[in-house]
């Protein structure tokens, strides 16, 4: 799972958002519970305008880490 979540970054970072999006979502497959990549994934759903969405993966993280800066920010 650390090894997709990585090439979603990397995906994100040079602007691919539809692989980003594959490879956080395989990553969570793998390992639901993978904060960063939930919070990649809620990141690259928010700039493709899927904004229920990543609101649903933000909350998600925030039931994890209640005090996450980036997920509370959204």
């Amino acid at each position: 799972s650390e090894l997709n979540m990585r090439f979603g970054i990397a995906h994100r970072k040079r602007g691919d958002l539809k692989p980003a999006a594959g490879f956080c979502r395989l990553a969570l497959l793998l390992d639901g519970k993978n904060v960063t990549a939930r919070l990649v994934l809620a990141d690259v759903l928010e700039k493709v305008g899927k904004k229920r969405e990543a609101e649903l993966h933000y909350r998600s993280v925030l039931k994890q880490r209640p005090h996450d800066r980036v997920a509370l920010e959204r």
